[in-house]
């Protein structure tokens, strides 16, 4: 089970630690990052068995997916049972589909 999850610089996440429960309930005003913790979540699972740059839905280009379109990587650290994590950080390039792995510790 996942039981954290952290996020930087993806999408409207800046630096985001999300303990997770059996049953979470996200919730929150419009535009608070409810959509983009789950976005992270889904692309994290993908991960693990798809090309990287279709782990991410939507039309995307370039940084679109990066915080405030910066040059900077996006990281995913799953804490989860069992003391047993994973992360995951990413360069997107500033155009097209391109997403390179910086580095993934398991």
């Amino acid at each position: 089970m996942i039981e954290r999850l952290r996020v930087q610089n993806f999408k409207s996440l800046h630096d985001v630690a999300v303990h997770l429960t059996r049953l979470h309930l996200l919730i929150g005003p419009n535009d608070s990052g409810k959509t983009s913790v789950l976005e992270a979540l889904g692309a994290v699972s993908r991960s693990a068995d798809n090309q990287l740059s279709n782990c991410f839905e939507g039309s995307w280009t370039g940084r679109e997916l990066v915080w405030q379109f910066q040059d900077s990587p996006v990281t995913f650290q799953v804490a989860l049972t069992g003391d047993r994590s994973y992360g995951l950080s990413i360069t997107f390039l500033a155009t097209g589909r391109p997403a390179v792995v910086d580095a993934e510790v398991v």
